[in-house]
């Protein structure tokens, strides 16, 4: 039996909506993002054989990342989603980076990562249909792609 000593100090849940996302050089995006994921991993394993034994796995040090994706509100000039645009069609446009703060549930940061190299690969299309009754307000989808993540903790517990 885990002694109290053992036991987790913190026992509030993580929520979806207590999160702040910068694409750094794109204000525009980064204040009407509703959604983004924090992409996972994965490794390359190779197959130890050993006599007489199942083989062990062993880690081969290739970590393999999954894209990072957001979705944000369009505003009314397509400021933003152009914004994105000329960014993917600029032959000579530079990589940029990304940040993804997670907040307490008391809306304190606590987490940060950071997306290094980050350039888009995809840009969703923006559905127009005369036929709604109600007004929809547009969300683009963009995917991107970045060398790699780090997890900073901005505060110790």
């Amino acid at each position: 039996m885990a002694s109290l000593a053992e036991q987790p100090k913190n026992i509030n849940y993580l929520t979806s909506v207590q999160f702040k996302f910068e694409l750094v050089g794109y204000p525009g995006v980064s204040f009407f993002i509703q959604t983004c994921n924090l992409p996972g991993l994965s490794t390359q394993a190779a197959q130890m054989p050993f006599p007489r034994q199942p083989g062990i796995q062993k880690n081969l040090g290739v970590i393999e990342f999954e894209m990072l994706s957001i979705n944000f509100l369009v505003d009314e000039y397509l400021e933003n989603y152009t914004s994105i645009w000329n960014w993917m069609m600029d032959k000579n446009a530079a990589n940029t980076g990304a940040i993804l703060t997670l907040l307490s549930s008391h809306m304190n940061p606590f987490l940060e990562v950071h997306f290094n190299a980050v350039f888009p690969i995809g840009l969703s299309e923006l559905l127009f249909d005369s036929t709604s009754v109600e007004p929809e307000y547009k969300v683009a989808t963009m995917t991107m792609t970045y060398q790699n993540y780090t997890i900073k903790r901005l505060i110790n517990e």
